[in-house]
């Protein structure tokens, strides 16, 4: 009897022990990226997420979840944070973050732009901003159409050459015209041209045809 009391004795005092060495790890799993922490993707663009794995200094690898599905909004510009999460067997947690910039391909194109309108023999100078589509890659707009002014016309950038999809716009006087047009683009050095041929054609048919040139 005192022999089986000895054995149940052991057993009990192995638990303790066994136990106290579990609450005795705090020491978090280390989890490691593979690829840079920090990413940059093109709009539009499927993104598949290079992962992490984690090892614990009690438990060795252990597994991984993340938020990258979730989270990275291919079809929108912006800045997204994926979080990688990993614990161990004594619920020690971990987190690795990864950063996804989005954005879009012709984003070098934007910006303030000095501008020069031809038109039926007549130049007229004029200042341009050109933004970017934060939903459609490789998208401009132009704040001004020549003389047009707060249009948001549209072109598509397919290498050096720029597409005015057909379109209308409205003048801040209410009238509506619409336009479409080819370009190109041009980069010498730090100094970015782009020339523009375009049509705007107003409600009664009547077409205009021009030239602009952007530099900046």
């Amino acid at each position: 009897m005192k022999k089986l009391l000895s054995i149940v004795a052991l057993i009990i005092a192995g638990a303790v022990i066994f136990s106290a060495c579990k609450k005795d790890d705090v020491t978090p799993p280390v989890i490691t990226l593979n690829g840079s922490a920090s990413v940059s993707h093109v709009l539009n663009a499927t993104y598949t997420d290079a992962g992490a794995t984690a090892t614990d200094d009690e438990d060795g690898e252990v597994n991984v979840t993340s938020d990258a599905t979730t989270v990275v909004n291919v079809d929108l510009v912006g800045t997204y944070t994926i979080t990688y999460t990993a614990s161990d067997a004594a619920g020690n947690v971990a987190t690795e973050t990864r950063t996804v910039e989005v954005s879009n391909a012709s984003k070098d194109l934007a910006g303030t732009y000095s501008g020069s309108d031809v038109m039926a023999g007549t130049t007229t100078p004029y200042s341009e901003t050109v933004s970017v589509s934060t939903v459609v890659n490789k998208r401009i707009l132009f704040a001004n159409y020549t003389s047009y002014m707060n249009t948001n016309v549209y072109a598509n950038v397919t290498g050096t050459t720029i597409d005015v999809p057909s379109q209308s716009f409205t003048t801040s006087g209410g009238i509506t015209y619409t336009t479409f047009g080819t370009g190109t683009i041009t980069t010498i050095g730090s100094t970015t041209t782009i020339v523009v041929n375009y049509h705007v054609v107003d409600l009664s048919g009547n077409d205009d045809l021009g030239t602009f040139t952007l530099s900046k």
